[in-house]
């Protein structure tokens, strides 16, 4: 008699595996849900596991003789599912002698980091990293939040502004409607008014009128010159001729992701420029599969930094956490609405985590 296990995510695909293996004249021994190993089988759903045997092709007569050998080899297999169900239960109930803090605790900091927005598949991660290089043997929820406050601070990184010394070229680049304009003018009242720099602006954004408009405005508003370029070739005349200036701000078109062409354009712009930053501007109430979409096709461009605008519209801030886990950009900047110059921020890793575990 020959006897296997099979074990699927559903009952029909542990079957499928048996039929195609045993066939339909099988006989199934017993059927039993089982969790996965480790702190990650927690949180997944559990599996099928089908224990079956079928009957070899030989005498019938020999197979009633070796009943007995069988029967042991069932005893065999018994202890072995006995020995796997205990293991699977330690790992599950993460008892003392194996892991250091139970199930509640993690589902309850799990649920406060997707409650603000973390994906799952990070929230897990993140707790399978706290679990195994702290220990979290008779914490409270509030010390295991403190750890985690840790770790999120790490993730996060230190902010990395503008290299105001550098004499930098600075791109603002980024989908169309994401306030790279506000963006770049709200920086510009900074460095000028409070950091006394001297700034040139220059816009590419000749497609939108009202991109351009608005950034005479407020170049006449902050007494700033402005260049307007109609051709990406334009660019190294503007940069000359605002040589003198301590940071060149240059407020470029909005880019549909989708627009292989003109982000083409937008890299070749930018590769002709020496001394430069580039800050992808995004929106942090974007669904995080589009922010992970633009992030790739930006990704040609050396040395990105992150500007997250519109935290003032979301109440999940999770996605900040989101990007900093799927790609390593330094994040610079956070908006927190219209207000020029008020109401943007050098991003701070530590109120970012506050809120991410809804302590701010």
């Amino acid at each position: 008699m020959n006897i296997k296990r099979y074990i699927g995510k559903t009952n029909y695909e542990a079957m499928t595996k048996l039929k195609s293996e045993l066939g339909n004249d099988a006989v199934i021994l017993h059927t039993r849900r089982i969790k996965s190993k480790g702190i990650l089988g927690f949180f997944k759903k559990p599996l099928i596991e089908i224990v079956a045997a079928k009957e070899e092709n030989v005498d019938f007569k020999k197979e009633i003789k070796k009943k007995q050998s069988y029967n042991n080899e069932i005893s065999k297999l018994n202890i072995e599912i006995s020995k796997l169900r205990e293991t699977v239960e330690n790992n599950l109930v993460l008892s003392n002698e194996n892991k250091n803090t139970n199930n509640g605790e993690l589902e309850y900091v799990k649920k406060i980091l997707t409650n603000n927005g973390v994906l799952e598949q990070y929230a897990i991660k993140i707790l399978e990293d706290i679990s195994n290089n702290f220990n979290l043997k008779n914490k409270s929820k509030k010390e295991i939040i403190d750890i985690l406050k840790k770790n999120i601070k790490v993730i996060l990184g230190e902010p990395k502004p503008i290299e105001i010394e550098n004499k930098s070229k600075v791109f603002f680049v980024g989908t169309t409607g994401v306030g790279k304009t506000t963006t770049l003018a709200k920086i510009a009242a900074d460095l000028s008014l409070n950091k006394n720099k001297s700034i040139g602006l220059v816009t590419s954004d000749t497609y939108r009128i009202a991109a351009v408009e608005q950034l005479k405005v407020y170049s006449e508003i902050l007494n700033l010159p402005l260049e307007i370029i109609y051709n990406p070739e334009d660019i190294y005349d503007s940069m000359s001729r605002f040589k003198d200036k301590d940071i060149i701000l240059v407020d470029t078109a909005g880019r549909s992701h989708k627009d292989n062409e003109k982000i083409s354009e937008l890299e070749g712009m930018i590769d002709t420029v020496n001394n430069k930053e580039t800050f992808l501007v995004l929106s942090v109430n974007t669904e995080f599969n589009s922010l992970k979409a633009i992030i790739d096709k930006y990704s040609k461009i050396d040395n990105i930094k992150i500007i997250f605008t519109k935290l003032d519209e979301t109440e999940k801030i999770g996605n900040i956490l989101n990007i900093r886990l799927y790609t390593k950009y330094p994040i610079s900047y956070l908006t927190t609405g219209q207000n020029v110059p008020e109401d943007i921020q050098t991003f701070n890793n530590e109120d970012i985590t506050n809120m991410i575990v809804g302590e701010n």
